[in-house]
């Protein structure tokens, strides 16, 4: 074998491992967003069932908008399900369903329509066309709302990716949302 073939072996080595590195992280970048997502919904499908029993007893004086959405509200749902169109395959009963459940309705309409419209100015800014990299942004927003509400802020660390749907989550957010009662999280 002749020193430019051998290079040329050599070459095509490194870019399949390359190739190959590159489908494999993809791949365990699907699983692990299938899994958390998959971990999310059965604590979300949990909580509804074991809230069923006493749904009056979690309801609070702070949220009134408890039950049933207003036509502005599911107006304001229509809207946001038409900005996600793309990545949200769940149909609009199902989404007033959800937020129509929630301990704090109004302010999971906030929350939606926070990530709604962060995913849609991103998508229009990076011209983002390819629809596994419409999903992987809308996990990514919808990612970064949790750590947001794990009390993390625009201002920690984090590629410039993160810093930008942070900083765009909290501009579309109301003030108030960052001391309800039903937006931070612990993990006690």
């Amino acid at each position: 074998m002749n020193m430019k073939s051998r290079m040329f072996t050599k070459f095509e080595y490194v870019m399949r491992n390359n190739i190959l590195c590159s489908v494999f992280t993809l791949k365990m970048k699907r699983h692990f967003l299938l899994i958390f997502f998959l971990l999310l919904a059965s604590s979300v499908h949990a909580q509804e069932i074991s809230g069923m029993g006493m749904a009056t007893e979690s309801w609070t004086e702070e949220d009134p908008a408890r039950g049933r959405l207003t036509e502005q509200e599911i107006e304001r749902v229509r809207v946001l399900k038409q900005l996600i169109r793309d990545v949200d395959m769940r149909s609009l009963e199902q989404t007033i369903h959800e937020i129509e459940t929630d301990r704090y309705p109004v302010l999971k309409l906030q929350m939606q329509e926070a990530i709604a419209k962060t995913y849609a100015d991103i998508v229009r800014e990076q011209e983002v066309v390819d629809q596994d990299q419409k999903d992987w942004l809308y996990s990514m927003v919808t990612i970064n709302m949790a750590y947001l509400q794990f009390g993390g802020s625009q201002k920690d660390p984090g590629n410039s990716l993160n810093k930008l749907i942070r900083r765009k989550l909290e501009g579309h957010l109301p003030a108030e949302v960052f001391t309800h009662p039903g937006f931070l999280k612990d993990l006690e």
